[in-house]
């Protein structure tokens, strides 16, 4: 099957998915061997709604990951970016991935979305650790599926913010349950709070976090920050000096008993050693 435009032929290679709207292809571009992931919308109803959007996010030169989009048998399609690898949810539960590691995919998702520079709406599709593809080099790249293309006016920064925080939970469970990192801990509440209005500020107070977790030493990061660790930590303090007060009453009451039972052995002693009589001689009192 070949789906094809003005200068350009789509054959595919792998048949995706399929609704009542939309059908989705793995497709090669036959002049250049690359590869695509073609939507080709059926809906009239999405057509009309989202043509112009799509239209207009082309215009936009650094979203390099939106190839093109034309009309073609009826149908409108949209060709997308494809890059072959592992998604972030398939990495983090299949692979062992170090703090260090984790950290530069992190550091990588912001630089790319910054890089392409796209809508709040392909932001919030392309943040989903579904969508998030990890080289084997720790590179991001990002797979789409538009399957809400037809809401794209609903969705602004702060769904932009959420799906980043939710990404950032997922990349750093351990160490955010734990309390291990706190500027890690800090980037993560000023997110959710809300603190910072654009992807450029998030992506700067990433890069401070980075650089301060990366600095800390190997031994503070080992330990945990939370409640009950911090009382723990204040009762081993105080039970420190404690134990070395019970040694010493132990030490005592160790010897006050042994002159207690050295006193009773000489008592003991002395009464065995009293004699009745001598010979026949009887002795009294």
């Amino acid at each position: 099957m070949i789906i094809q435009t003005l200068g350009k032929k789509y054959v595919v290679i792998k048949y995706c998915s399929s609704n009542s709207r939309m059908e989705r292809f793995l497709c090669k571009e036959e002049s250049d061997g690359r590869c695509y992931t073609v939507i080709r919308m059926k809906d009239r109803d999405w057509i009309t709604k989202t043509m112009e959007f799509l239209i207009r996010e082309m215009e936009n030169e650094s979203f390099t990951d939106l190839s093109c989009c034309f009309a073609g048998e009826e149908y409108f399609h949209v060709v997308l970016a494809y890059t072959e690898g592992i998604s972030l949810q398939e990495k983090l539960d299949n692979e062992i991935c170090s703090l260090e590691e984790r950290l530069a995919v992190g550091r990588h998702l912001l630089e790319r979305i910054m890089l392409l520079d796209m809508s709040d709406y392909f932001l919030q599709e392309c943040l989903n650790p579904a969508h998030i593809v990890v080289s084997p080099d720790l590179d991001v790249a990002f797979t789409y599926e538009l399957n809400t293309i037809f809401q794209y006016d609903r969705f602004g920064f702060e769904q932009v913010r959420r799906r980043l925080l939710q990404v950032m939970e997922i990349l750093f469970e351990g160490e955010l349950k734990k309390k291990m990192l706190p500027p890690l801990n800090h980037f993560c509440d000023m997110l959710q709070k809300a603190e910072w209005k654009d992807v450029v500020e998030i992506f700067r107070q990433y890069r401070e976090m980075y650089q301060k977790v990366l600095s800390m030493a190997p031994e503070e990061m080992e330990l945990p920050n939370t409640r009950i660790f911090r009382v723990w930590e204040r009762l081993r303090r105080l039970i420190a000096p404690l134990k070395k007060i019970m040694a010493l009453l132990l030490l005592m009451f160790a010897v006050l008993y042994l002159i207690y039972t050295v006193q009773k052995s000489v008592e003991t002693s002395a009464e065995k050693k009293a004699f009745d009589s001598i010979g026949t001689l009887e002795i009294r009192d």
